[in-house]
């Protein structure tokens, strides 16, 4: 049990390169005190570690327990309120939901209580909920209230047709739509001498509208737990961060500002960097929505489950290594990673500091247009004054909406593993729908991604031997999933070298580099790293330069969901996925297939996928498992695009999905 928590060679190692620094400058007779005295000072250290590792555990069983006491007051909440006629709710489109709420047909209570309700019976096979945020309604209508000022308008009347139905009276639009449709009977010279100001600004017939399309305002809101939320604790799976939050994190405060109600907290691995686990010691193993022995992704694996089980509506989520786009794709939802500096990061409980591949901010939802609206209504003047280091760049409404036909590059296989038949099929079906739709797809090659992999992100994010993440671990309860990791980096690096020969001569090349990885440790070989990232950047851009492509399209895995505890066996897999993490480049993930038998039956078929490595070997057993099936788990693809491209990548998302719809009403 104590290797589960401490580092006791490590330890050893410490006091005896101590004592033998020291044992010279003793004098011979207090010698043998002298390393008795060390050796008593290990066992307290011991001790005290062991003492702390039980706190901890106290903590977080009361932490389990509060939770328990929340879900049970909340469901018990809900009995006395009449939620059955509101039970269709979180069955809406956001559309609809947005277009309702704004009309005052549905009320913000009304919506949040049918989408808790639904949370919490989702959650009896899901285990995604870390927490439930209440609802202060003063404190929501305080900060959406419209200001009581004089609104004019500067609209000829020709442009009436372009607006929507007004809202009903009560709507925070009401004021604004009354005033409007009360200028159109004037004469169109004396509307357009006048203006429409809200809130001290002037709004054209346009920006008017598309309030209405973009609003997040009444919309409920699920956040990943590494946000801060006020009053609230964001563990990332450590009892060390059992602390309530004094404020919000940036994000919280735009989107709440913008008018969306964060109504729940989901589950996260434990320090919120495993791509594909989903459990930590606070909350437990969050399951895949419709296969309860498959992993519905890491990072952001609560959001993921509750989306696709519409216990939420649109979540934010988190991404260094996937976390974001892996739990769309095994999950069949939407997943967005921004460029990082377009949505802050500031009020995360992440590994501080790492700035190279920094972790993004981004949403998730049940189809772009929830992408779309977080991005149009965090793209605002306040989330730029909030946070400097966030680009201060409106949401490119041009871009979006543009029709220029694109061409794209795509690839389906890397240097490390294969894509099953299933994946291949996927990101061929895309290739043709963007195809029919006027675009021109070409073969894209892309620098060594293996490389990319083991020589330049895994050093970067697991620098100095993973000083950073022992810090945090090293009286806590590490997670079974974690385990792996915790110990491998920490290993001394002639003694990974050696198991690196071991795995080679076993056929496993992916885990022999992976064990052979040096981290970095001086500020030379920092900068030398650094170095190699800026010249794979740049050996990359020139390769898209000369394909002359706008987007790129490729699989976010290799494979659909994992099975739940094989997810530490598949760390060479994330190529594709955190390719776009090194580079910094938008990426989103957009559902438009399921795993179908003739997939399976490919995959057994040595001709169609020929194994040749150990990888690919434990791929095809976890694919295969009779007992587990992956019939009809859903199938993701990644499309990416240059910084600051983030409308571009949502477009051609908006432009496969629409497709995807198309095909399945055709079917």
């Amino acid at each position: 049990m104590v290797f589960h928590y401490i580092m006791p060679i490590k330890a050893i190692e410490i006091y005896l390169s101590y004592i033998h620094s020291k044992l010279l400058y003793v004098p011979e007779q207090y010698r043998k005190r002298f390393v008795a005295a060390i050796f008593l000072l290990y066992l307290i250290h011991l001790g005290v570690q062991h003492i702390n590792f039980l706190a901890n555990l106290w903590k977080i069983r009361k932490r389990k327990q509060s939770l328990k006491q929340r879900c049970d007051s909340l469901t018990h909440k809900l009995k006395d309120v009449k939620t059955s006629p509101n039970m269709f709710i979180p069955y809406m489109t956001l559309r609809d939901l947005s277009n309702e709420i704004q009309d005052s047909i549905l009320m913000p209570e009304m919506v949040i209580n049918a989408f808790q309700q639904q949370a919490l019976n989702c959650n009896k096979h899901l285990n995604g909920i870390a927490d439930f945020i209440p609802l202060d309604l003063k404190e929501f209508e305080k900060r959406t209230s419209v200001k009581k000022e004089s609104i004019a308008i500067t609209i000829p009347v020709k442009e009436t047709n372009l607006l929507a139905a007004p809202p009903t009276s009560g709507s925070i639009f009401y004021q604004m739509y009354t005033k409007l449709f009360s200028c159109f009977s004037n004469k169109e010279s004396e509307c357009s001498s006048k203006n429409l100001s809200v809130q001290g600004k002037s709004l054209s017939v346009k920006e008017l509208q598309n309030i209405r399309r973009y609003s997040v305002y009444g919309i409920p809101i699920s956040l990943t737990e590494i946000i801060h939320v006020k009053s609230h604790d964001s563990t990332a799976g450590l009892s060390l961060n059992l602390n309530v939050m004094v404020k919000d994190a940036v994000i919280v405060k735009v989107l709440k500002s913008q008018g969306a109600i964060p109504f729940i907290r989901t589950n996260v691995p434990q320090i919120g960097l495993q791509s594909f686990a989903s459990s930590n010691p606070i909350y437990g193993t969050t399951v895949h929505p419709f296969v309860a022995g498959r992993s519905p992704g890491g990072g952001s694996s609560g959001e993921g489950s509750l989306l696709a089980c519409k216990g939420s509506i649109l979540g934010v989520g988190t991404d260094i290594s996937g976390g974001i786009r892996i739990p769309a794709h095994f999950c069949g939802v939407c997943g967005f990673k921004p460029t990082s500096c377009r949505i802050s990061h500031k009020g995360l409980t992440v590994l501080s500091g790492q700035e190279k591949i920094p972790i993004c901010v981004g949403p998730l939802s049940r189809n772009v247009e929830g992408l779309v609206r977080f991005m149009h209504a965090t793209c605002v003047p306040l989330h730029f004054e909030l946070d400097c280091r966030v680009t201060p760049l409106a949401f490119d409404e041009a871009q979006y909406e543009s029709n220029r036909l694109l061409q794209i590059g795509y690839f389906i296989e890397d240097s490390c593993t294969k894509s099953t038949p299933a994946v291949e099929r996927a990101v061929l079906l895309a290739k043709t729908l963007l195809e029919a739709r006027g675009h021109k797809v070409v073969k894209f090659d892309p620098p060594d991604l293996k490389m990319m992999l083991t020589k330049l992100f895994l050093p970067a994010l697991l620098g100095s031997n993973s000083q950073d993440i022992h810090c945090y671990l090293y009286t806590d309860k590490v997670d079974s999933s974690l385990r792996s990791s915790f110990y491998t980096p920490f290993t001394h690096y002639p003694v990974r070298f050696l198991f690196s020969f071991f795995y080679r001569f076993m056929n496993n090349p992916i885990d022999a580099d992976l064990m052979a990885i040096k981290y970095p440790e001086t500020v030379t070989d920092w900068w030398n790293l650094m170095k190699n990232i800026g010249d794979f950047k740049l050996r990359f851009m020139k390769k898209w330069n000369e394909a002359k492509i706008d987007a790129l399209l490729c699989p976010v895995l290799p494979f659909a969901a994992l099975k739940l505890g094989n997810e530490k066996y598949f760390t060479g897999c994330l190529t594709f996925a955190t390719l776009f993490n090194v580079l910094d480049f938008p990426a989103g993930c957009v559902p438009v297939a399921e795993v179908e038998k003739s997939d399976n039956e490919n995959l057994k078929n040595s001709m169609k996928y020929k194994v040749s490595t150990k990888l690919e070997r434990l791929i095809v057993e976890d694919q295969l498992d009779p007992k587990i099936t992956n019939i009809g788990l859903p199938l993701g693809v990644q499309i990416a695009a240059l910084p600051f491209y983030d409308e571009l990548v949502l477009r051609v998302m908006r432009e496969l999905e629409e497709a995807v719809q198309a095909k399945s009403n055709v079917d």
